[in-house]
């Protein structure tokens, strides 16, 4: 008796270690597929706008590159693409942080925009044309170290020739 019931309760633990892991393996999912769905969301703010509004508010960037967490990423520059809009007169367009951004799950999450022109490197005597790369960074909103986990991550590149004509 004593022996069998020591293979129960063996075999009850290793399935209530199991129900712990699938629950946890959801909750990241859903984390990361909400996460996804911000970047994407903000990536369409941009495909919708005309070229010349592809860009940050230069008080709104000088104050994100004083955040460590921020100027961690490879993306953050001072050679952003800026002009002297104020972050109130286009948020969340051309807000380079936004925190407490509410998502589907109702969790709280942080987001990272990084604008940046880049010029492509001569290839056979032929110079290709500057596009505008935006790169957004999700992470969970209670990030407070610049080694934090990156939820996720998307870019998109615009050039004048493919930019929406609405807003130029």
């Amino acid at each position: 008796m004593l022996i069998s019931l020591f293979i129960l309760a063996v075999a009850i633990a290793g399935l209530f270690t199991l129900m712990t892991a699938g629950a946890l393996s959801l909750q990241r999912s859903s984390q990361k597929g909400t996460a996804t769905a911000l970047a994407d969301k903000q990536l369409e703010l941009y495909r919708v706008v005309g070229y010349s509004k592809i860009r940050l508010a230069q008080t709104a960037l000088t104050t994100a590159l004083a955040d460590p967490i921020y100027t961690s990423s490879s993306y953050a520059s001072a050679s952003e693409v800026t002009d002297s809009t104020t972050e109130s007169s286009c948020t969340p367009l051309c807000s380079p942080i936004q925190k407490n951004v509410s998502g589907p799950d109702h969790h709280l999450y942080r987001i990272d925009t990084y604008v940046s022109t880049i010029t492509p490197p001569t290839v056979g005597g032929v110079t290709g044309r500057s596009v505008k790369q935006v790169v957004v960074i999700v992470r969970n909103n209670a990030t407070t170290t610049t080694t934090s986990k990156i939820l996720a991550q998307n870019a998109s590149t615009f050039d004048q020739s493919t930019a929406a004509t609405t807003g130029n």
